[in-house]
């Protein structure tokens, strides 16, 4: 994925995403293809450093405040 907020580049020969978006008046549509063949844990507790799994993650800033997260 060309969007990088956090750490090194991804190796695309371990991790590769695509995404596609679109809304209608009703709905958000969202199409994710990610392959990842290698997986970190990252999670000793279930909450510590969740932020940096190996997971899809999506956002909505719906008031648009301008927030990083």
């Amino acid at each position: 994925m060309n969007y990088r907020w956090l750490g090194e580049p991804a190796d695309s020969t371990d991790y590769f995403g695509r995404f596609k978006v679109a809304w209608d008046r009703h709905r958000l549509y969202v199409l994710v293809d990610m392959v990842n063949d290698v997986l970190y844990p990252t999670m000793i507790d279930g909450v510590e450093n969740y932020w940096k799994g190996d997971y899809i993650e999506k956002n909505l800033d719906e008031n648009r405040p301008g927030a990083d997260h």
